[in-house]
């Protein structure tokens, strides 16, 4: 079993545990997940395991699964049967088992999980503080320990999700989970057809991320959040910025009946029947790289940087290449607010990776600017 993430070639197969869900976040696109009579069963568990297992190890050194909802832990009977049954068992390829959870059903199975967390990886949602929590998450802050999540797995992320609601409260929110101790925390912004983001939303976001920049450059000791850590050198890079993510290859979702999906955001428990019916009329073959590029994204300077979704953008356009306006301004706001972090932890001789190619970057992106200001 393996125990941590790795970069080497992996296999991540999610498997949806349930449609059920204890929370009602104000930005779930899981419209589906009232249905409480959808839930996987272990027979189907352990035979997508041994299938995907006979069919990867050979091709791939890792096999990553990753159980998601709804809300994973309301099957933890199933959790924990699939966790001792492959760890009884001899495989040839390493598995690697991760789950994202709410948090707030941990009280009852800590001592489980303390035996099993060098096994079991733990992604947390968690939106920042007290408020931020409580107002995206059912008044849900009460129910999370996250001191346990820290003592039990120091090393995982935290997912911090920001809604309207919340936005102005960024910059305290992710001091708040660093000084408890997260180390690394990943934070998007909520999207999706029914989130209005406003252009007040978008100044407030902006100016978020300009505290954040200051409280990093006086704590470098610390990783910066996802949207202030952004790769800015595969600016230089060579690599098909047409698909940035592996979904339908290397990366596919099982439904909880079975049934294989390009991933969860393809599943019924997000798609409605006449969403589902339309992807079905339209069979994409996501190993095209030609449909998921776009002419309005070729041009640009900073696209195998940015954060397109293909599961996003069908929600949005009913595309797989066509991105919806909010998320090329949220990208470019997160870009150019990485490079300036990066350009000032440069000029206080901070010590940051790849420096040369970085300040190459930085040169590129100036001049880029400055030729749009002409």
């Amino acid at each position: 079993m393996g125990e941590i993430f790795t970069e080497e070639r992996s296999k991540v197969i999610m498997i949806l545990l349930t449609y059920s869900c204890n929370l009602d976040c104000v930005y779930c696109y899981e419209h589906n997940r009232t249905n409480h009579s959808m839930k996987i069963d272990s027979t189907t568990v352990r035979s997508i395991i041994e299938e995907e297992v006979k069919n990867s190890y050979k091709t791939y050194k890792h096999l990553i699964i990753h159980f998601m909802g709804g809300e994973p832990l309301l099957c933890f009977d199933i959790i924990k049967d699939t966790c001792e049954w492959i760890e009884s068992k001899e495989w040839p390829i390493n598995i690697i088992l991760s789950i994202t959870t709410n948090g707030t059903l941990f009280s009852n199975y800590k001592d489980w999980f303390r035996c099993h967390s060098d096994i079991l990886k733990v992604v947390l949602s968690v939106d920042g503080n007290k408020f931020m929590q409580d107002v995206n998450r059912s008044g849900s802050s009460k129910l999370i320990d996250l001191d346990f999540f820290i003592a039990t797995w120091p090393d995982s992320k935290i997912k911090m999700t920001i809604s309207p609601y919340t936005v102005n409260h960024v910059a305290e929110g992710v001091m708040y989970l660093h000084k408890k101790g997260v180390k690394r925390i990943e934070a998007n912004l909520a999207l999706g057809p029914s989130i209005n983001w406003t252009d007040n939303h978008v100044k407030q976001y902006r100016q978020e991320l300009r505290k954040l920049i200051s409280f990093y450059l006086s704590n470098p000791d610390y990783t910066p959040v996802s949207m202030l850590n952004i790769d800015v050198s595969k600016v230089v890079s060579s690599f098909d910025w047409r698909k940035r993510c592996s979904c339908g290859e290397d990366f596919v979702c099982y439904d909880v009946d079975g049934k294989i999906y390009p991933c969860h955001l393809f599943t019924p428990i997000t798609l409605s029947p006449n969403e589902m019916d339309q992807y079905k009329r339209l069979n994409f073959n996501f190993k095209d790289r030609s449909l998921f590029g776009s002419k309005q994204c070729e041009k640009c300077i900073i696209r195998r940087c940015c954060n397109r979704c293909p599961g996003m953008n069908y929600l949005y356009t009913g595309t797989l290449n066509i991105t919806p306006p909010i998320f090329c301004i949220i990208s470019q706001i997160e870009f150019l607010s990485t490079c300036t972090l990066l350009h000032n932890k440069i000029l206080l001789k901070q010590s940051i990776p790849n420096k040369e190619i970085i300040a190459n970057v930085l040169n590129i992106i100036n001049a880029a600017i400055n030729n749009k200001k002409e």
